[in-house]
């Protein structure tokens, strides 16, 4: 048995209607020490049926699904699955506002950064443009002591999605209360 297997790690539950983002963040998941996919559904019906039978610790849900849309999936689960910690994924701001009303603990943009979905996990998130930038992200991500992803664009010709989340520990932030920062 590998170090990972022997770990505690999240179970998180991936439902998104879109293959390719299902695939994306199965593998940043599975891709962390602490984190494991357990599942992935591709509408309302499955993602519900897969919580009741899974029981994940974290479930990312999409609010577009066919079947029944993310925030009906949210009140579901709030009520009968009240265990399921919810991080809402949604190109629509309203939509994140309305998940936290009924219970989400965090809601990342679908266009954010990287960074921003390591901090609706429970850590931090770093953006460095420039040198000095990137001095004082690793000095204040060593000095937090909690995980951190450092999104970092020195060369403007280089992009500002490259690289992976780190470190993604959703415990800290998720179990604290169900309050979200994100």
């Amino acid at each position: 048995m590998d170090r990972r297997e022997s770990e505690v790690r999240v179970r998180v539950l991936v439902a998104d209607d879109h293959p390719s983002v299902r695939e994306n963040l199965r593998y940043l998941i599975d891709s962390e020490n602490d984190l494991a996919c357990v599942g992935a559904a591709k509408d309302g019906p499955a993602t519900v049926q897969l919580c009741q039978e899974l029981l994940p610790d974290v479930l990312v849900l999409d609010e577009d699904m066919p079947g029944a849309d993310g925030l009906r999936v949210l009140k579901y689960l709030r009520r009968e699955l009240p265990d399921i910690k919810v991080v809402m994924y949604t190109l629509d701001g309203d939509v994140c506002q309305a998940a936290r009303t009924l219970g989400a603990v965090a809601c990342v943009m679908k266009d954010a950064r990287y960074e921003k979905m390591i901090e609706a996990f429970g850590g931090i998130g770093y953006h460095a443009a420039n040198p000095k930038d990137l001095a004082k992200a690793l000095t204040d991500a060593l000095a937090s002591g909690k995980p951190a992803l450092i999104n970092c664009a020195i060369d403007p010709a280089a992009g500002t999605e490259s690289g992976h989340i780190g470190n993604l520990n959703p415990k800290s932030k998720i179990s604290a209360a169900g309050k979200s920062g994100a």
